[in-house]
């Protein structure tokens, strides 16, 4: 596991070097242009410009969070598998499980290194949209006080809760793309594949969160807000789903690959 985890981290630490680099250019530019147009008394010239700016800075930010290491990092089996050199995964010595599980790791550390620096910046931002806006009661540097107060103080519990239940979705969601990519390998040989896996990607996501929504419907009314707030009892359920679906379809994705995979 060592050494694939070392060679995953070499093949992807300039890519994810340059991503990071991109998400704090965006950043630089989004946050003060809008503390700029914010502050101003009277509404500046080109403010639109600064409200745009900022908008796109943060679905920028937010998008890449999730989508870049998910889709293009290390835990994505398809990036390989899909290739020309794909054949080389089935001659690898390293189990597929090792292989598989080492990418994924990579992957999850990929999405961490971009999340905490984008809601930090996100902490930030999002109170300035809404003084740009005119939808804040609060001076600027009071919505941040109270942004953090209610993050780390009042609702502690919930922003914990919160980044878990993050953690656990995105490494759901790599399982599931991956299951996704194995089984169009095992089977599937058409042109329609791009349409099929996203349909596929589309159940596979959609099955936990429907048995997380059944499961909430059946268990939240009998526990009352004593045993545990609605929000925490809810993201429990949900994090719980993800992780039973996570390690069944990690162990289908392997089984599949061992099985059925053809170069």
């Amino acid at each position: 596991m060592i050494s694939v985890l070392r060679q995953e981290w070499k093949a992807r630490k300039h890519i994810i070097a340059l991503a990071s680099a991109a998400l704090f250019v965006f950043a630089a530019i989004g946050m003060p242009l809008g503390v700029l147009g914010a502050d101003s008394e009277s509404p500046l010239p080109f403010y639109g410009v600064f409200v745009a700016l900022l908008v796109i800075s943060v679905l920028l930010t937010v998008g890449c969070v999730f989508f870049l290491p998910l889709l293009r990092g290390a835990g994505n089996i398809g990036n390989d598998l899909l290739g020309d050199r794909g054949y080389l995964l089935l001659s690898l010595p390293k189990k597929p499980a090792v292989l598989f599980a080492g990418k994924m790791i990579i992957g999850l550390a990929e999405f961490l290194i971009y999340a905490v620096p984008v809601f930090f910046y996100l902490s930030f931002s999002m109170p300035l949209a809404a003084v740009m806006l005119n939808t804040a009661s609060e001076t600027y540097a009071e919505m941040i006080q109270k942004t953090y107060h209610t993050a780390f103080v009042e609702q502690l519990n919930v922003t914990i809760s919160v980044f878990f239940t993050a953690i656990t979705f995105f490494i759901f969601a790599q399982t599931a793309v991956n299951l996704v990519v194995v089984l169009y390998r095992s089977f599937i040989r058409t042109r329609k594949a791009p349409f099929l896996m996203i349909l596929f990607t589309f159940i596979a996501v959609f099955i936990p969160m429907k048995t997380g929504a059944y499961l909430a419907d059946f268990v939240m009314p009998l526990f009352g807000t004593e045993f545990m707030p609605d929000i925490l009892l809810l993201l429990l359920i949900f994090t719980g789903c993800f992780l039973v679906f996570s390690v069944l379809y990690f162990f289908i994705t392997i089984l599949l690959f061992e099985r059925k995979v053809e170069i």
